[in-house]
């Protein structure tokens, strides 16, 4: 699967309830942490490392929705709903 086609939908805005803070992934951030990418029930699930600790053994697992919800924040380009959960 081609890189290209998550321009759209950057940067990623990650909640991370047990820290209450939210990770903000640029098209940069991921294209340096990306570990893994497949595709299941039309989602597209991404592992990177975890920018809130140090290790780079923590990974995120993330759920991508394709359907990009402005929720009314201007970086040039949308945010995409993320469901996001520690592996």
């Amino acid at each position: 699967m081609r890189f290209e086609m998550f321009e759209l939908y950057l940067p990623f805005l990650i909640y991370n309830s047990i820290q209450n803070k939210t990770d903000v992934i640029t098209t940069e951030d991921l294209n340096k942490r990306i570990i893994q990418l497949e595709t299941e029930n039309e989602l597209l699930k991404i592992s990177i490392q975890n920018s809130f600790t140090n290790s780079v053994n923590t990974q995120f697992h993330i759920a991508v929705d394709f359907m990009p919800v402005p929720i009314g924040l201007t970086v040039g380009e949308k945010i995409a709903f993320v469901n996001a959960w520690f592996i």
